[in-house]
Order: structure tokens, then sequence, then C-alpha cells
């Protein structure tokens, strides 16, 4: 399994919680990115991303819709709000096996380009 592994999350239009679909990403190695497998499942798409900048924090534990709503209030804090940051679309990477109890994650916040 190539990590991260990241989790789109959208924003509900209020804000006050999350669109329950959710994207999950794998990154391609780069022996196969010039030419991608063809998934088996239509589930399964492989999508090529434009580079993003973001901002982020790293937490640790299990990825709850809680424990991502607490991260992003606390990054928001940090923050002070100044930034020029979406606040439709988060995205969380997390960097070990479901299975770990303590496992590292990342909080993302994706700048606004101009």
């Amino acid at each position: 399994m190539t990590v991260p592994i990241l989790t789109e999350i959208h924003m509900l239009k209020e804000g006050k919680g999350f669109v329950k679909d959710v994207l999950t990403a794998y990154y391609l190695p780069a022996e196969f990115q010039d030419n991608p497998p063809v998934p088996e499942d239509s589930d399964i798409t492989i999508v090529q991303r434009d580079p993003l900048r973001v901002i982020t924090r790293s937490f640790f534990g299990t990825t709850t819709e809680e424990t991502i709503s607490s991260q992003i209030s606390a990054l928001w804090e940090l923050l002070g709000g100044a930034a020029p940051l979406r606040r439709d679309l988060y995205m969380v990477a997390v960097y070990e096996n479901p299975g770990v109890t303590c496992r590292r994650n990342e909080i993302w916040f994706i700048r606004q380009e101009p």
C-alpha cells in the first residue's frame, strides 16, 4: 500500500458537518504513472492531480468525524483565520495501517490560488 492515503472531506453548505460521501486516494507508484493499470472495478478511477499547496498539522490516533472536526478547529485557531485557505474542502493524510492504534495523520488545509 502506498502512503499517505488521502481522504477528501467536503463540508456541508452550512459548514456544520461533513458530506457523507468521501473520496479516498492512493498514490500510484512512480513506475506505473506513465502507463497506469486499467481498473477492473468501475468504482475505481485513476485521477491525475495538479500540485496542491497546503498548510498541514500532524495528529495521532484514529480518524473519525469527531477527531477530524477537532483537528480542523484546532488548526483554524492556530492560524487565526487570516490565511487564504479553502473552507469547503479539507484532506486527511494517513501514514500508517488503519490497524495501528496511534497512527500518524495530518489534516491538510488547501490554499486558495489567486
